[in-house]
């Protein structure tokens, strides 16, 4: 997917570390795979701080923004184990191309972070 950016996106990447847990407990292939971009900050979000912060429950869940607005919130998949084009997947690169700058919102299909009820 990283080749049909019409530019290079900052990405930040939260990984959950849960309480009594030390940073080395997010080292998975899943962050290989987002330092394999090359331009990926990985952030280790203890207690769920940032997810708290962000209103994000959900692993999975993608957020951007363009001049600092939000363009979309949701997963790039249709479904759990989803692979492959989909229309969320579509509008989260035409969001990155700033092609769609309105917010659009998408159902995030991972493994819960927080409960809502704390405040996430």
């Amino acid at each position: 997917m990283i080749a049909s950016f019409a530019k290079e996106p900052t990405i930040v990447a939260y990984a959950f570390v849960p309480t009594g847990k030390t940073e080395g407990w997010i080292e998975s292939e899943t962050t290989d795979k987002l330092r394999a971009f090359g331009n990926v900050s990985i952030v280790a979000d203890h207690d769920a701080k940032a997810c708290q912060q962000f209103d994000v429950a959900t692993s999975g869940h993608l957020l951007v923004y363009n001049d600092a607005k939000l363009s979309f919130s949701g997963g790039i998949t249709p479904s759990r184990g989803h692979e492959g084009n989909c229309d969320s997947g579509l509008a989260f690169l035409r969001s990155v191309n700033g092609v769609s700058t309105r917010r659009i919102e998408w159902p995030v299909f991972g493994c819960a972070i927080v409960e809502r009820s704390e405040g996430a």
